[in-house]
C-alpha cells in the first residue's frame, strides 16, 4: 500500500524532532562536551541526520500540498520546519564567525 506523502513526511518530521532534542540534550547533560572529541561527533552526527530528514520532510510535503490538511500536516510543517530553521540558522552563524 503506498503512503501518502504527508505520512512520510510526518514519520520525518517526528525523526527530525527526536534527534533535534536529543543531540541539544546530550550536549547539555554532558560535562565538557565541547572538549570531547566522541560526545561532539555524536552531537554533530545527530543534528546533520535530523537537518537531512527535516529538508526531505519538506520535499514530501511539498509533493502533498494538494491533499487534504488534517493535523499530521501541520505536524510535519511544524517538525520540518524547525529542522530547516536550524539549518538556516547554522549557516548564517557560520557565514559570520567566517567574516
Amino acid at each position: 500500500m503506498k503512503q501518502p506523502y504527508i505520512s512520510k513526511s510526518y514519520k520525518n518530521s517526528l525523526i527530525t524532532v527526536v534527534l533535534l532534542v536529543a543531540g541539544c540534550v546530550v550536549y547539555l547533560f554532558v560535562e565538557d562536551a565541547s572538549e570531547s572529541a566522541a560526545i561532539a561527533a555524536i552531537v554533530g552526527l545527530a543534528i546533520i541526520i535530523a537537518m537531512i530528514t527535516a529538508i526531505r520532510g519538506m520535499i514530501q510535503l511539498y509533493k502533498g500540498r494538494k491533499e487534504e490538511k488534517n493535523a499530521k500536516f501541520m505536524i510535519a510543517l511544524l517538525g520540518n520546519g524547525s529542522g530547516i530553521l536550524y539549518l538556516i540558522s547554522t549557516i548564517i552563524m557560520t557565514i559570520s564567525i567566517i567574516w
